[in-house]
Order: structure tokens, then sequence, then C-alpha cells
């Protein structure tokens, strides 16, 4: 009987190992979705990123990915002044590119630190109720660093939660890794 519990649970950790992989490494495609929450809505953003390099600064599992995302945010409020409506319009494209180190401290969890540069492009309009207002429009050069942990539902697909970079304060997505 010991003999068949041995052979089991040689079995069974044999598989585990076996069929272990990091969760990033040099190589790794991912594809990813999210929602982000801010104050004033709900933004969106897609974004692909490559494994690039294994053992940064000689730290095993320390990983570095490189990749672009673009985010997409806007939002419409209309208040009553004085006996009029007044209606803010405003929307942001925000694409750059994102630099991360990622660091697996258990399977199937990546934990990862990063830093986006690119620009923010926005269009702003108020318009008031008896007719008139006004708008604006810009590009800015935006940079943020972000925090994100990324969970491995299945070997392709993941679940993710950052906070940072971005048209959200923190945003929940899932990731497809190819």
């Amino acid at each position: 009987m010991k003999k068949i519990v041995l052979l089991i649970a040689a079995l069974a950790i044999f598989s585990v190992v076996v069929n272990a992989q990091d969760a990033f490494n040099k190589g790794t495609n991912l594809f990813k979705v999210s929602l982000g929450f801010n104050e004033n809505g709900i933004p969106l953003a897609v974004g692909f990123e490559r494994g690039i390099k294994n053992d940064m600064l000689g730290v095993e599992k320390l990983n570095l990915g490189i990749g672009v995302y673009f985010g997409y945010y806007g939002y419409k409020e209309t208040v009553n002044m004085y006996g009029g409506n007044i209606t803010t319009k405003y929307k942001i494209v925000a694409p750059g590119l994102t630099g991360f180190l990622h660091y697996q401290f258990i399977p199937k969890l990546d934990t990862y630190f990063g830093l986006s540069l690119g620009v923010s492009a926005f269009h702003g309009q108020v318009e008031l109720s008896g007719g008139g207002g006004m708008s604006d429009s810009g590009v800015d050069f935006a940079w943020g660093a972000a925090l994100g942990v990324r969970y491995e539902i299945t070997s392709n697909l993941g679940a993710f939660i950052e906070a940072g970079k971005g048209t959200g304060k923190f945003n929940l997505g899932v990731a497809y890794k190819f």
C-alpha cells in the first residue's frame, strides 16, 4: 500500500514539475484587454507585450518585456446651473510604449512593475443650452509607472489587475498568452 501511495505522489509531483511553466519569459507574447476605473468613468485599453530577456541583472526569474498600449477614455456630463444646462464632453486617446520587469514568486502568478512613455491626445468641449460654448484640444507627453499581477487561469488565458499607467487609476482585464 505504501508503495502505491509513494508511486502516486511521485507521479503527481513529476506531472506538476513537467507542466510548470514560467508565467512570463523570453519569447512570451501577451495580448491584453482591460477596463479601467477613475473618477468619471470606465476607460478601455488594449496592449501587446513580448518577453525579450530572461534573468535581468543576473536575477533568476526577473524577466524583461517590452510592448505597446492604446487607451481610450471619454465622458459626457450635463449639469443644470442658473436655469440652463452646461454639457461637458471630454475624450482622451493615449498610445504609448511599455517596459515591464516580471518576477514569478509562485506558479501561475506573474507580478510585474514597469514604465510607460507615450502621448495623451485630448479634446474637451463645453456647450451651453442657450448657445455658445468653447472647446480645447491638444497633445501632451505622457509617462507613467505601473504595478500589476496576472494570474494564469489556463496556459493561454490569464486575469490581471494593474495600478498606475494608462487612463484609469487601476485596470482589470484579461490577457491572452501565445
